[in-house]
């Protein structure tokens, strides 16, 4: 009894209609329980749902993996899903997009806005307005952290964007003062043996001790790029990559993007930004040069939404798997189409709920 008091005084609080729990259509973020809809309330199988492995489609999660879920709160955790639903759907999906927006959901999906008063808002995705907030990002708490110093930290950011493994050394050739100066202040800081030597066109700059190569090598691998164990580091760690990251392979006087022609590097930037509560989209970028290779781009803006504004949204027939999960919080991050968004998800309510007047 004392429980579902509890949980009827959270719909009451949350309601936002006409004080009824309906079955197609679901009210949000109670404390005590999660409150759903009849009809299927899902994402298309492109959408991408964070893990703490990276981004995976919906089409291609297993059972039994964590995801993010964020909380009104802010804050991004992951979860074990109390479900992963997948089901067939014959009928429309809703696709919203503009600059910054990429769902493709169905109808009677939850939508979750923030008014320009800082009002949480849930809405059907049939009804998605513009002026309103959508969200784009959390803070993510960090894990119990890793075990590098900061200036290791620096140093590991250093080598994934322009180190060379060498004989158990790292080999890094500069031209830019600027990182030639901070390696070298680092590596001082550190007491760390490293060769130094000059010419007109580069400086190269070799560090030589063993058991430190030993250790950046065993995070960043043999192929030197980021991976899940960036969200071993603690909170400050995380605020420091976030930083150090733009310095190396980015525009690190305005901090407004990050590029690498690896997209695994990109994507997992990304992934850290979106949980600093930073809004982070990734797109491919070709530079035109002879002989280069694709280069992946993550455009930075230093707060946790984008405007509705000139949002477009049509309906688009489909006859497919639609997918979705359900966590205690009822809102997850997603990413489509390079566009990570905080949005809602399917829940369940007990049938004798159904149509209960809470006034």
């Amino acid at each position: 009894h004392k429980a579902l008091s509890g949980f009827i005084h959270d719909i009451k609080i949350l309601s936002e209609y006409d004080g009824y729990v309906h079955t197609n259509f679901s009210l949000h973020g109670t404390s005590t329980g999660r409150l759903s809809s009849s009809n299927i309330n899902c994402f298309d199988g492109e959408t991408e749902i964070l893990t703490p492995g990276g981004w995976v489609r919906f089409d291609q999660l297993a059972d039994g993996v964590q995801v993010a879920q964020w909380t009104p709160e802010g804050v991004v955790e992951f979860v074990d899903p109390s479900a992963v639903i997948r089901k067939p759907h014959t009928g429309r999906l809703v696709k919203i997009h503009n600059d910054h927006i990429n769902l493709m959901v169905t109808e009677d999906h939850r939508c979750l806005l923030r008014t320009d008063k800082g009002k949480l808002r849930v809405v059907t995705a049939a009804e998605y307005p513009g002026g309103a907030q959508q969200l784009h990002a959390g803070r993510f708490y960090g894990g119990p952290g890793l075990p590098l110093t900061d200036d290791e930290l620096i140093l590991l950011a250093a080598t994934q964007a322009d180190g060379s493994w060498t004989h158990r050394q790292i080999d890094f050739g500069f031209r830019k003062e600027r990182k030639i100066r901070r390696l070298l202040e680092t590596l001082e800081r550190m007491n760390t043996p490293f060769k130094v030597t000059a010419s007109e066109k580069r400086t190269r700059i070799i560090v030589q001790d063993w058991a430190l190569v030993d250790k950046l090598k065993s995070f960043l691998g043999a192929e030197k790029v980021w991976g899940a164990w960036l969200l071993e580091m603690s909170r400050r760690q995380l605020d420091l990559i976030c930083d150090e990251v733009f310095f190396w392979d980015g525009c690190f006087t305005r901090m407004s993007h990050y590029s690498s022609s690896d997209k695994v590097n990109a994507d997992w930037i990304q992934v850290l930004l979106s949980l600093s509560g930073v809004r982070a989209r990734i797109r491919e970028y070709d530079n035109k040069l002879p002989n280069a290779r694709l280069n992946y781009q993550v455009d930075v803006t230093r707060r946790d939404y984008s405007w509705t504004t000139n949002v477009q949204k049509s309906f688009v027939d489909f006859d497919g798997m639609v997918y979705c999960v359900s966590v205690p919080s009822s809102y997850v991050m997603v990413r489509r189409g390079g566009e990570v968004m905080v949005t809602g998800q399917c829940q369940n309510i007990p049938s004798f709920l159904a149509g209960f007047n809470i006034k």
